[in-house]
């Protein structure tokens, strides 16, 4: 009651102080969430000592109170503002951009993404045909709407996600300098390029429902990045290729040339270079510690980000070996529950056998309709009807046989001769009643839907067709005799015939109408005749089946068995120490934790636990040592680095992330957080976590393993020389002859102990880029052909690059020269034998071909593509530098 009995005496004070830190915070919380800790101090100061102020009027002694608040406020300010002015210093902005910043824009990236994607998966769904194929056609379904949506969503080609998202507010400040302004008109118009227009008002709805977000959100986030789009394309700069830029690529692709190629290693030079002294290694050191080391070879100490891994493996063929093979049952089960995957698709044979059987003859007309299949035009019917090979019922008129059609209208024999026709008219009409009442509406419809279009044909055709159509109806027998020829009548008769199509199938038809009339029943022909399915014979795919099924036990119950495994890492990993962590200084720090918390557990105890869960469920337990992304993509002892996310859904494979980046990407620093993959070649599954981490940074000499770097990098400097010296040495004797003959007998580094060289002849003749895909079919046969050029390879070569294949086409015929191959870890000695050139006058094919055909063909594009990347630096690189940034070494 005391409590209560205050806040009522008390009331107007504490609603005073409450409205006063409610303006404070709402005065101050900008400055606080840019992380300006400068009036820190002041606002911890007011709202403490508000605080005490309105406790010590309890007592009556509220300055003093207000007082004491205020102190211990602005000490826990100035604590406050220490500690995060020495944060920031830590991690400087990037262009002006905080780190909270950068992550709000990462944020707004990935929602802008993810709302497109949501757009057009909306508005593209998966076709019927493709979701009929099963996993296989919805799998490649996926696979060109992922493709499709790479080309749609917002990047700007940068593979660090953070600098990609940082460039791209650089490209929003270049809008606003431009002043380019995007309005809901434009994003509107975004929308409909990305759904083709199919998005309806639902799917829009469902797209918010999904992400929680409303109309002006999706717009204002997707008008962000379509300024830095609009800002990218206004400043990038055109390059247009010249005419002898493009004669020069076509060149590179159809001039080919005969060689002859040995290689000199710069690794075997390194036996004759003296040790370093200290101070030669501590030099180089110091001029390559801050930088990593290049693809071509460029010496540097950086070091990148590496993890220790552990891992419990389940191998697909120890664990085949503990399951139950299916039975002879199941087997036969499998094949009878699921023939439609075993239906033979052998193309039928396409020979026609013309077989007749007795009786025949009495059936077959004569006259002029007696002609043979041979001597009808293809895509007619004969207007008689034909046996059957196995029995003597005739054969209806009904659309369900592709015999062929006659030349010659046959209505005169028809209508002279009428009681001729009469036998094959009564089985003819059962079966066209029988086949009226399967099918009467899809047939009627058919028919329909063309009507109008058979009317007005019928009209320009003959008067005595029509009038012979008008003795097919029913009724035909009553008005034979006594019914005028007249033009109404006969146009009255056709429609009814287009009108009821079932009981109009008569032998007696004109052979013009009947004609029309069998091409309006095309699709229902179609339709109707569906040739009976042929399944595989059971011995034939039996085999096949109990492997699916040995492979589908397998594979599940190794999901089975990891599963499990994961459940109980989860737990392990809940309650393990990471000894390593900064806040243990010394082990008796780890001691006491542990002392405080009994559940908790040692990394090498957890080890220890799962080498014995490992036993028990017959998995293979893996720690791997210090590896960097690279490291552990090339390591031959630890393949758990071509893994990736186990897509049991065929459905999701595109989208499965490898361990590489699950371990190493940005971000990505947890341990001993459990995670599942696959190798999708072997099958095998596993288990992992990171138990260990270094982040990546500029060594010092005396770290573990940085002298012995240092010191094989130095060498290798060193040998380079000498080995492209003796490569020039044996170019220049072997000028204008075979390497074969001159080199016979020589060794790598000279000395008559080394090793002996090796000259190479490829048979076939090589050109700067190969078309590679050339004669093989495209995934999809609806786009063009999947060719692509790349740089030739030649078997015994190692590492070729642009420079090694640029000094080839310099050559001329019977020249030889020393070329470094891509990292210069080796000189290659080549001769040129033979050049097949091409030919450069206007009336020459192949000047006709360039002229025709290669200016804007894929592979032209691909070749003016490979300059792209350079511009596309060089760009980036501009644009950086305008707004100073610097990117933090990491």
């Amino acid at each position: 009651m005391d409590s209560l009995d205050f806040f009522r005496r008390n009331l107007k004070p504490l609603m005073a102080a409450l409205t006063l830190m409610a303006m404070i915070t709402f005065v101050f919380d900008d400055s606080m969430r840019g992380d300006n800790t400068t009036l820190v101090p002041v606002i911890l100061a007011i709202l403490f000592g508000g605080g005490a102020f309105v406790w010590g009027a309890r007592r009556g002694k509220q300055k003093e109170y207000l007082a004491m608040g205020a102190l211990v406020g602005a000490v826990l300010g100035l604590i406050v503002m220490f500690f995060g002015n020495r944060d920031t210093q830590e991690q400087p902005p990037i262009a002006g951009l905080k780190a909270r910043d950068i992550a709000n824009l990462r944020s707004r990236r990935e929602t802008a993404n993810r709302i497109v994607g949501l757009i057009y998966r909306k508005s593209h769904p998966i076709p019927e045909q493709f979701a009929k194929a099963g996993p296989f056609g919805q799998q490649f379904y996926q696979m060109q709407m992922q493709r499709a949506l790479e080309q749609i969503q917002f990047t700007f080609g940068n593979d660090d996600f953070e600098k990609d998202v940082i460039f791209g507010d650089l490209l929003r400040r270049e809008a606003t300098r431009l002043g380019i302004s995007v309005n809901d008109d434009a994003v509107t118009d975004f929308i409909k390029m990305v759904s083709d227009q199919k998005l309806s008002t639902q799917d829009f709805r469902e797209v918010k429902q999904e992400l929680h977000v409303g109309d002006h959100f999706i717009f204002d986030v997707l008008r962000d990045e379509i300024a830095a789009r609009m800002a990218a394309e206004m400043t990038f700069p055109r390059a247009v290729a010249t005419p002898q830029q493009r004669w020069e690529a076509f060149r590179k692709v159809n001039v080919k040339n005969s060689i002859e190629a040995t290689t000199i290693p710069v690794e075997a030079f390194v036996k004759s270079v003296k040790d370093p002294t200290d101070s030669d290694l501590r030099s180089f050191f110091k001029d390559h510690a801050e930088k990593f080391p290049t693809a071509k070879g460029d010496p540097g100490f950086r070091q990148p980000a590496r993890a220790k891994l552990a891992y419990l493996e389940a191998d697909y063929e120890t664990i085949e070996a503990k399951v139950a093979p299916p039975t002879d049952e199941e087997v036969a089960e499998y094949y009878e529950k699921n023939k439609e995957f075993f239906i033979d698709r052998t193309p039928p044979k396409t020979e026609k056998k013309e077989e007749t059987t007795e009786g025949d003859d009495a059936k077959k007309p004569e006259g002029d309709d007696a002609k043979k299949p041979d001597d009808k035009k293809d895509g007619e019917k004969s207007d008689k009807p034909e046996v059957k090979k196995d029995g003597d019922k005739p054969k209806s008129d009904k659309p369900k046989t592709d015999s062929p059609k006659t030349d010659k209208p046959a209505e005169p024999e028809k209508s002279e001769k009428p009681k001729s026709d009469k036998p094959a008219e009564e089985p003819k009409k059962e079966e066209s009643k029988k086949d009226a009442e399967k099918k009467s509406d899809s047939e009627g419809s058919a028919c329909d839907d063309k009507a109008e279009e058979t009317k007005k044909a019928d009209e320009s055709k003959e008067e005595p067709k029509a009038e012979g159509e008008k003795a097919d109806k029913k009724d035909a027998p009553k008005a034979d005799a006594d019914k005028p020829e007249k033009k109404e009548d006969a146009k009255a008769d056709e429609k009814k015939s287009d009108e009821k199509p079932k009981a109009d199938d008569k032998d007696d038809k004109p052979a013009a109408e009947k004609d029309k009339k069998d091409e309006t029943e095309k699709p229902e022909e179609k339709a109707e005749k569906k040739p009976e399915l042929k399944y595989k014979p059971f011995e034939d795919v039996q085999d096949k089946i109990r492997d699916d099924l040995l492979r589908t036990r397998t594979l599940e119950e190794m999901k089975k068995r990891v599963d499990e495994v994961v459940k109980k890492m989860r737990r392990l990993g809940s309650y393990t120490i990471d000894d390593k962590n900064p806040k243990f200084k010394t082990p008796e720090d780890v001691a006491a934790e542990l002392a405080k918390n009994p559940k908790y557990k040692l990394p090498a105890d957890v080890a220890s636990e799962l080498k014995e869960l490992a036993k028990e469920s017959d998995l293979k337990y893996v720690q791997t040592s210090w590896l960097s992304a690279e490291e552990l993509s090339k390591s031959e002892e630890f393949k758990i680095g071509s893994a990736t996310d186990p897509m049991d859904d065929a459905m999701n494979r595109q989208g499965a992330a490898s361990v590489l980046q699950r371990v190493f990407a940005r971000g990505s620093d947890s341990i001993f957080a459990p995670e599942v993959a696959e190798d999708p070649g072997t099958k095998n599954r596993f288990s992992y976590w990171v138990i260990e981490r270094k982040d990546a940074h500029v060594p010092k000499f005396e770290d573990e393993g940085i002298r012995e770097q240092v010191t094989k990098a130095w060498k290798l400097a060193q040998a380079a020389p000498k080995a492209e010296e003796r490569a020039n040495a044996l170019a220049k004797s072997a000028e204008g002859k075979k390497l074969t003959d001159v080199l016979a007998g020589e060794t790598v580094t000279g000395d008559k102990d080394g090793q002996a060289l090796t000259v190479l002849a490829p048979e076939e003749k090589i050109s700067h880029f190969t078309m590679s895909g050339a004669s093989a079919p495209g995934v999809n046969p609806f786009q063009g052909g999947n060719e692509r050029l790349e740089l030739s390879q030649i078997a015994g070569l190692e590492k070729l690059g642009d420079d090694f294949f640029t000094g080839i086409d310099k050559l001329k015929p019977g020249q030889t020269v020393a070329l470094p191959n891509f990292d210069r870890s080796a000189f290659i000695i080549v001769h040129v034998a033979e050049r097949e050139e091409i030919a450069a006058e206007e009336d020459a094919p192949q000047r006709t071909g360039f002229m025709k055909t290669w200016l804007g063909s894929p592979p032209a594009n691909q070749l003016a593509s490979f300059d792209f990347d350079p511009l596309r630096r060089e760009w980036m690189e501009s644009i950086e530098r305008k707004y100073n940034v610097k990117w933090p070494t990491k």
